[in-house]
């Protein structure tokens, strides 16, 4: 409508399948059982475009000069929104005992280490799969594209792009360890995806 155009979506995901436990125990016993999907459960995704409305073709300042237009005209702002929830924690190995989720979890204590040892060796854990209490950080990240097609001559267009990806720098957080054994067990010490600006210049004929 009036040169914006948006689409939003949602997926949701609840899976469970036949697998074997993921510490070696149960492949090599050949013991299936009926567990969760780590999958994701909510991605939420809004997107939309819009054409700036100045420059030959458009509804203010059409009759511009070729200079003019040039710098200002025939521009189109997009951008892209993300959201998924975290993925459902794994932790092998592992004997569990209570609610090992915690009401402010933080980088340095994602959830509650004093709730599970290891296993036996040659033992498997009674934790499930994953775990249905504890997920992973979730994705937050906004995209943001600046774009501007100049028709040269019939056939031939030149289209310049300024891209931001992850344009609020918004930090994405890794996966907490799920080691039990090791020293940084449950923190956080990894994060991806910081911003990152890209420029480019496509000549199509």
């Amino acid at each position: 409508v009036n040169g914006f155009n948006f689409l939003v979506g949602y997926n949701y995901n609840n899976a469970r399948n036949d697998e074997y436990y993921p510490d070696g125990v149960a492949t090599f016993l050949d013991d299936l059982s009926m567990q969760n999907s780590p999958n994701a459960r909510h991605k939420f995704n809004v997107g939309g475009i819009y054409e700036v409305p100045f420059g030959k073709g458009r509804k203010f300042a059409s009759s511009m000069n070729k200079g003019m237009n040039f710098v200002l005209g025939g521009w189109a702002l997009s951008g892209i929104y993300q959201q998924v929830s975290g993925e459902f924690l794994r932790l092998p190995g592992a004997l569990v005992s209570g609610n090992p989720a915690i009401s402010n979890p933080t980088r340095d204590r994602w959830f509650d280490t004093t709730a599970f040892i290891p296993a036996p060796t040659y033992s498997i854990g009674n934790d499930s799969r994953t775990q249905p209490q504890l997920r992973i950080p979730g994705i937050k990240t906004f995209d943001v594209n600046m774009s501007r097609t100049q028709v040269i001559k019939e056939r031939v267009t030149v289209q310049f792009r300024a891209e931001w990806f992850n344009a609020l720098n918004t930090p994405q957080f890794g996966s907490p360890n799920g080691n039990v054994t090791a020293t940084n067990f449950g923190q956080i010490t990894g994060a991806s995806n910081s911003r990152v600006v890209q420029l480019g210049l496509r000549l199509a004929f």
